[in-house]
């Protein structure tokens, strides 16, 4: 059961981050409005980096899921990467409380969930799932 759990709190945070850079066509109209310059043209740029930056921070995940216990180094450096993703997600919550959505909710379980599971990895390698 934690495996399966482990499993889909990796695989969900990589798949948010599709569904995030997927918004790029929806949200925007033009990927760089005409007549824009400097960094009126960041919005675009943001919202993709974002989204590539959830799909590393999933890529770790499953990385440490996969290869955790043979390749140790992997652990420290996805619970850093899970931790500066649970912080700023919780910053821009407070923040911004119209980005509170339900696909943010479920985001930041899978990150708590994924920082947990790395965290246990770390302490107890034997034990972790493989």
């Amino acid at each position: 059961m934690l495996q399966k759990l482990n499993s889909i709190s990796a695989w969900g945070i990589f798949l948010i981050g599709f569904i995030h850079i997927s918004g790029l066509f929806w949200f925007f109209v033009y990927l760089v409005e005409p007549g824009t310059a400097g960094v009126a043209r960041e919005p675009v740029l943001w919202w993709a980096v974002g989204g590539i930056t959830l799909w590393l921070g999933g890529g770790l995940n499953l990385l440490r899921l996969h290869y955790g216990q043979v390749a140790r180094g992997i652990v420290p450096i996805t619970l850093a990467a899970n931790v500066v993703m649970v912080v700023f997600e919780v910053w821009l919550e407070v923040n911004n409380p119209g980005f509170l959505t339900p696909l943010r909710m479920l985001l930041l379980v899978f990150q708590v969930l994924a920082t947990l599971f790395t965290i246990g990895a770390l302490r107890h390698p034997s034990h972790a799932p493989a």
